[in-house]
């Protein structure tokens, strides 16, 4: 699992290529959050699809991203954790 960074500056969501290490921004918020998807690596001489999901957390409020070469299974969902406070995101705390 690669964890995805976050910018601060002006709330860029920024996904990073588990196979390359290219940063994706987010800079539409096109992605929807709490959803596991996949996406192309816009690098032309890597252009790997990798799976990947922007978890809300519901103690801070912040978003994290993740990224995996392959759909996650659940026990590694089960053991994320927020990137900005450290609280766990799992599953059950995420549905609505």
């Amino acid at each position: 699992m690669v964890s995805l960074r976050y910018d601060r500056g002006p709330s860029v969501l920024t996904l990073i290529c588990p196979y390359c290490s290219t940063q994706l921004a987010d800079d539409f918020e096109c992605l929807a959050p709490n959803h596991l998807d996949t996406l192309g690596c816009e690098n032309t001489r890597c252009a790997q699809r990798f799976a990947y999901l922007i978890r809300e957390c519901l103690k801070c409020g912040e978003e994290s991203v993740f990224s995996w070469k392959v759909m996650p299974k659940p026990p590694e969902m089960s053991g994320l954790a927020c990137q900005h406070c450290g609280a766990a995101l799992n599953e059950a705390d995420q549905e609505t």
